[in-house]
């Protein structure tokens, strides 16, 4: 395949310039400083080797971004989460304080009813919750829990019909199904 990997001993401050003439050769079509990653970071989660899917995503590469055992740790809000399968419990334990909501599919009206109730400007995914408890909403889905399913169910007063982030999703709170 014609790839050849080159060591230098010298200084990272000319590895630039090292690279530069390196790619001026005539043979060479062009030259890049490879990025070894190197692990940092284990999870303090105790099941974390029984989880299977950890390595089918390469979980343990996407950790190594950051330093975490440094301080360098992702903020949730910068941070989104695609998933590409059969769908999300976002009322798992590990996600339903953490699920992402889309603030312009909020109905307007609710802003006035104190859903943003630590007034940070961000509805979040258990303030959505504690809402509907406050407001009496109910087991809307029938599932013997007030969850965030039942904040996307018929008859909730998320769910108002209008695409109002004009993406072309009608009520996509929590995100939308893309292979539907």
């Amino acid at each position: 395949n014609r790839i050849y990997r080159v060591y230098f001993d010298n200084e990272r401050s000319s590895l630039v310039r090292l690279i530069s003439d390196v790619g001026n050769f005539l043979v060479i079509k062009y030259a890049e400083n490879e990025f070894i990653r190197r692990p940092r970071y284990q999870p303090d989660d105790p099941m974390v080797d029984v989880q299977c899917s950890l390595n089918s995503v390469k979980a343990t590469s996407a950790w190594d971004f950051w330093d975490i055992s440094d301080g360098d740790i992702p903020d949730g809000r910068n941070v989104l989460l695609a998933s590409v399968d059969t769908g999300v419990d976002y009322t798992h334990p590990d996600l339903q304080s953490n699920s992402w909501i889309n603030q312009a599919e909020i109905p307007e009206f609710m802003a006035e009813t104190g859903l943003d109730d630590n007034g940070d400007g961000d509805v979040d995914a258990s303030e959505v919750v504690l809402w509907m408890n406050v407001n009496n909403i109910g087991d809307l889905n029938g599932d013997g829990e007030l969850n965030l399913r039942d904040a996307v169910s018929d008859g909730s007063p998320f769910e108002d019909g209008v695409d109002s982030d004009g993406n072309g999703y009608i009520d996509d709170l929590l995100g939308w199904d893309s292979s539907g």
